[in-house]
């Protein structure tokens, strides 16, 4: 195969960076692999972890249909993958939250008691929530 020849092509459009701390309203779209519950999870090449890949539009503002791609293992075989699990529930965890706001007054009222029905949702669930991150994002 030939190199890329890249001489005529037109140049970028804006790479602007969206700048470091920058508050922006944020729409989830999984994007299904076949894999899991609902088939909402992929496979990693190795097929020793299962993820959701995600991809995240800026909802509105000056930076907004700017796009960004996260993955987050949910199951893994590794150490590593079992900590990226934890991470990613965590951040589901507050997406869910912020986007239902109703979630976190009712565990608010349930902690006390000793045996809390678990809170659970489908990957299809995740699918079109919004959130707000502060912090770099990239094009």
């Amino acid at each position: 195969m030939c190199p890329y020849d890249y001489t005529d092509a037109p140049p970028p459009r804006d790479l602007e960076l969206i700048p470091h701390g920058t508050i922006a309203t944020l729409v989830l779209h999984v994007r299904p692999g076949g894999v899991g519950e609902d088939g909402m999870l992929k496979r990693t090449r190795a097929g020793d972890a299962e993820m959701l890949d995600c991809e995240l539009v800026v909802a509105d503002g000056p930076h907004a249909k700017r796009k960004f791609w996260e993955r987050w293992i949910l199951n893994g075989t590794t150490a590593g993958q079992a900590q990226a699990a934890e991470i990613a529930r965590s951040v589901l965890r507050a997406i869910l939250e912020r986007a239902r706001p109703q979630t976190r007054r009712r565990v608010a009222t349930s902690a006390c008691r000793p045996h809390r029905q678990p809170r659970t949702v489908r990957g299809h669930d995740l699918h079109g929530q919004d959130r707000h991150r502060e912090g770099p994002a990239q094009e």
